[in-house]
């Protein structure tokens, strides 16, 4: 299956468009910066681009998965979040290093800051992990209700929101 990869760098004046064969279902995207974009996909599929949208290199994590989050730190840090399990980059890509976190729970939200903090939300709690993912803590139980969105701030600061106008921080 063809996709379609669009760009603009003056606003959105202009636009360019670029087609890669992904042949699955594309979940988000990373950019960082105007030349470079990861989007993570089914089995275990992440596309990166380097060079605006023109090429794309094909990285597959396992080919059991579905990645739903991808996120690089710096040039050389990254991870993917699937459904239960998260893999973690030192090297830009090149190898990847698996993490797991509790079976139990899949993220409906996700956020990061510097130094490698990762916050995963769901039915109310949060699992956090301070080392890019090597290991995972999750914190007691906020309430019943189901978290939507999250800001991670920084390693102590994160706001989250939930059903009915609900916030924490």
């Amino acid at each position: 299956d063809e996709m379609e990869f669009y760009a603009t760098s003056d606003g959105g004046q202009l636009w360019s468009v670029s087609q890669f064969n992904a042949n699955s279902s594309l979940n988000n995207l990373f950019v960082m910066d105007n030349l470079t974009c990861w989007i993570p996909s089914n089995f275990g599929k992440v596309f990166k681009t380097a060079d605006g949208g023109q090429s794309w290199d094909t990285i597959v994590i396992d080919p059991g998965l579905i990645n739903y989050e991808v996120h690089l730190y710096d040039s050389m840090h990254g991870i993917v979040l699937a459904k239960n399990s998260s893999y973690t980059t030192y090297d830009c890509g090149e190898t990847w290093y698996e993490s797991l976190y509790p079976s139990t729970f899949y993220f409906e939200a996700c956020g990061f800051s510097d130094g490698g903090n990762i916050c995963l939300l769901n039915d109310g709690k949060i699992l956090n992990s301070s080392d890019f993912g090597n290991s995972w803590n999750m914190d007691e139980v906020l309430t019943d209700k189901d978290f939507r969105a999250v800001a991670r701030l920084s390693q102590n600061e994160v706001i989250v929101a939930g059903d009915n106008g609900l916030m924490f921080k």
